[in-house]
């Protein structure tokens, strides 16, 4: 192969690298917290897995419990106990009362009573009281 072809074949093949790098989906991350600051989220769409995790501090059972959510899986609860990275990553959006918000598959719903998480058929409720998970 000559010169001159190998740098067309090198163009070639740069050329098709960015094409595929610019289709391929970026990750985005977001935070979220209630007006309160009581629930903390932190949501991650086009990796593998896409993933929403909350934090609620303050509960009625007197520690703090995390709420994950994966697209097409039951959510699910754990004992957390509080990650300063919570406290360093800025800024979290406020997500007002009464107020729907949409990031990738999930949907939040904001309300005085508590976070409604969803995505497709799945999903939690979160407050100081109580936390369900379907």
């Amino acid at each position: 192969m000559t010169l001159s072809r190998t740098v067309v074949a090198l163009a070639v093949g740069v050329v098709l690298t960015l094409v595929g790098t610019a289709n391929a989906s970026t990750v985005r991350v977001a935070h979220f917290k209630t007006p309160s600051g009581n629930i903390i989220c932190s949501a991650e769409v086009n990796t593998s897995p896409t993933l929403l995790s909350c934090t609620v501090f303050r509960t009625e059972q007197g520690r703090a419990i995390g709420l994950n959510l994966v697209p097409g899986n039951v959510a699910e609860d754990t004992d957390y106990r509080t990650d300063a990275w919570f406290f360093r990553t800025k800024p979290h959006r406020v997500l007002q009362y009464g107020t729907v918000t949409r990031f990738g598959p999930f949907v939040l719903r904001s309300e005085k009573k508590g976070l409604t998480v969803r995505s497709g058929k799945h999903g939690f409720f979160a407050s100081r009281e109580y936390q369900f998970l379907w």
